[in-house]
């Protein structure tokens, strides 16, 4: 399935990644704490405990790995299909 992917398809991928890592980690407000336990400091400890339990901070570590990894294969994938790209102009001209 790689094979058919075009150099455009590649970069369309990169880009829906690279929205959906925007989307996680700089306009959700997921990592932050809400506005309400500002207004009630005596439920803050609830709110840290809640948030360990669920493992928030090693979950979006996670993530990050794997888009990083995902970001990595795209670009192989990419400088694969360049380098075909270049090989066909190139034998375009030498014949």
């Amino acid at each position: 399935q790689i094979e058919t992917l075009s150099r455009k398809g590649v970069h369309k991928l990169m880009g829906q990644l690279f929205i959906t890592h925007t989307d996680l980690t700089l306009t959700s407000d997921l990592l932050d704490t809400p506005e309400f336990f500002w207004e009630e400091d005596a439920d803050l400890p609830f709110y840290k405990t809640m948030v360990s339990y669920l493992e928030i901070p090693r979950r979006t570590t996670t993530f990050n790995k794997r888009k990083d990894v995902l970001h990595e294969l795209y670009e192989v994938i990419r400088d694969s299909k360049e380098s075909q790209y270049s090989d066909r102009l190139e034998w375009i001209i030498i014949w």
